[in-house]
């Protein structure tokens, strides 16, 4: 006769590996956008109190644009004053003086960037500690008649202005910093000459904000993921996220790393980082986010060339977001949390100097 005999001890394993992979299906990731006070681009010198306005505005100074887009060169004089104003608005200098003269020579085809001696020159001239010279100012719209002829759909022709500037100090050898702006400002062509002079008013304002928002700190919208899935805690804690309700959000994840499931424990630690985050607490989140990565399994890096691979599927085939490994998850966020590290410190050098 024969006779079954079971295995109990593989059966309670296979079990467990069941309990494990239900456990690894039900955890997902959700992104939240969240609202970051971001350093500008330019720190300030030290004694910088007087700013020089200069105009040096040419088309040669920049690239040119595609076949079919038209471009139509603002009138400098106000460029400059309404730059002028937006600095002298926004309090970030003692004095703002303009030269609205053209310092560009006149019949040069060659791109100027200001050499020291120069700056030095205009500095001295104008009382002022640095220079903001605009460039090239101007507007852009794709051209109607060639609309078919590029396969362009009509309601993309989208307009844009853009603003193209250098900030300069005497006791720099080369620029402090290059400003590119560029911002759309509705879809279709223009019409006439006196339709585009109308444009031209409503804009000017908007290049000297361009100007002064460079130089002040912003408020910037970020994405970031979080764990959440089938678990109690879980959803409990995505509603709270939801209503903005972080500190709830947060109890409901503490809860959660106590259970004995580590991917739990991951979850928990992780989300809990992005609390610290909110909170600027970034060695906090970064201690975090150390005790999230104790209990991963995989520790393998991002493939660069499978990550782009799938990239460029992405773009044509509108694929799901990269399968990141819970390691590279953990990884990726350790990068932004340092990124953002270096830019808390850069406000807090802001700070200082405005209570010294």
């Amino acid at each position: 006769m024969k006779r079954r005999i079971h295995n109990k001890k593989a059966l309670h394993l296979g079990t467990a590996v069941l309990s494990v992979l239900l456990c690894w299906g039900c955890i997902t990731q959700r992104y939240v956008s969240i609202e970051q006070m971001v350093p500008p681009a330019l720190l300030l010198p030290e004694g910088v109190r007087r700013l020089g306005v200069l105009n040096n505005c040419s088309r040669v100074n920049i690239t040119q644009l595609r076949d079919y887009i038209d471009l139509y060169d603002a009138t400098p004089d106000s460029v400059v004053e309404y730059i002028a104003m937006g600095f002298a608005d926004s309090g970030i200098f003692d004095e703002v003086v303009v030269l609205d003269s053209c310092i560009f020579p006149e019949g040069d085809t060659i791109g100027i960037i200001l050499t020291q001696d120069q700056v030095k020159h205009f500095c001295d001239t104008m009382q002022v500690d640095m220079l903001y010279v605009c460039d090239y100012a101007g507007l852009s719209a794709i051209n109607k008649d060639t609309l078919t002829e590029y396969g362009v759909d009509f309601d993309e022709a989208e307009r844009q202005f853009y603003l193209l500037a250098h900030a300069y100090a005497p006791s720099r050898t080369k620029p402090m910093h290059t400003y590119i702006f560029q911002e759309p400002f509705g879809k279709r062509p223009f019409g006439d000459k006196e339709d585009i002079k109308e444009v031209e008013k409503s804009i000017y304002p908007k290049w000297g904000e361009m100007a002064s928002r460079a130089f002040t700190p912003q408020w910037d919208r970020r994405e970031r993921s979080f764990y959440t899935g089938t678990n109690y805690e879980m959803r409990e804690a995505k509603v709270c996220v939801c209503d903005g309700d972080w500190d709830s959000a947060r109890k409901w994840w503490q809860q959660l790393g106590k259970k004995r499931n580590a991917r739990y424990k991951l979850a928990a630690a992780y989300n809990e980082a992005l609390w610290f985050e909110m909170h600027d607490s970034i060695n906090e989140a970064i201690s975090k986010l150390t005790e999230a990565r104790s209990f991963v399994t995989d520790t393998t890096a991002i493939d660069s060339a499978r990550f782009w691979q799938w990239y460029l599927d992405a773009e044509y085939y509108g694929l799901d977001e990269y399968p990141y490994t819970d390691f590279q998850r953990i990884l990726n966020y350790e990068r932004i949390l340092q990124d953002r590290q270096a830019e808390l410190q850069k406000l807090n050098l802001i700070h200082l100097n405005e209570t010294e």
